[in-house]
């Protein structure tokens, strides 16, 4: 799957699983603090290079790539509007043209399908609600823009709300911190699945909302056609 620079990611992950499993103990993992770590080192490395960074208008965010021809999930404040030109840049620095699909401000879900030939690396997505309060998931984006030289930092959580309506009304709420830049960006469960997309992110530090993948679903072939639905929020 692409390219990839194994240490750094490793180190975040290593800091990152330390720092948040110490915190978390006392939701009961199904999982002990090695095996969970072990886990997390194995599938980072896919993980983080199907993720990308989105540049539009002046601004970036975050998508994840979720076919081999270059189709991204991503948030609808991110792309705006249908049909918009954009740039996006790969795991291995690559900066590839992109055209936006389908936006839904009701839901928060957008997406957006990448102008050059594949094939890319992706991640599978779920059709269906599989999740439930207190599952682990695992959140990368590019905070506060890419920065050259650091993959996409990779953040685990847990679940504190399994909504699955909306990234407003109902939404995906964990603990994985997630904050400007990582909008768009992938939220994954332990089987390495896309289960939602980074959406609100303006309240506290710990309350993380996610567009549940279930509410895209629901509207994927009109999404794929470049329909819109309602108003930026």
């Amino acid at each position: 799957c692409g390219s990839f620079s194994i240490n750094p990611a490793h180190l975040m992950v290593k800091f990152l699983s330390l720092f948040l499993l110490g915190s978390l103990l006392h939701a009961a993992p199904r999982k002990t603090p090695a095996e969970l770590d072990a886990h997390l080192q194995k599938i980072a490395p896919d993980l983080v290079d199907a993720t990308i960074a989105i540049f539009l208008n002046g601004g970036s965010g975050s998508g994840v790539i979720v076919s081999p021809d270059g189709l991204v999930i991503t948030a609808a404040h991110v792309t705006s509007k249908a049909n918009e030109k954009m740039t996006v840049l790969l795991s291995d620095g690559r900066e590839l043209p992109a055209t936006s699909l389908g936006v839904d401000h009701t839901t928060d879900g957008a997406l957006l399908q990448i102008n050059a030939s594949g094939p890319f690396p992706y991640r599978p997505y779920i059709k269906k609600k599989n999740y439930e309060v207190g599952d682990w998931v695992i959140a990368t984006g590019h905070p506060g823009g890419p920065v050259v030289g650091r993959p996409a930092p990779f953040r685990l959580g847990r679940i504190y709300a399994a909504g699955a309506d909306s990234g407003f009304a109902d939404p995906l709420t964990t603990s994985a911190m997630v904050i400007s830049g990582d909008s768009g960006g992938p939220l994954y469960n332990l089987k390495g699945e896309v289960i939602g997309i980074n959406s609100n992110i303006s309240g506290a530090w710990t309350v993380n909302n996610h567009v549940p993948m279930p509410s895209i679903i629901e509207k994927w072939d009109a999404l794929l056609a470049g329909e819109s639905f309602g108003q930026p929020q």
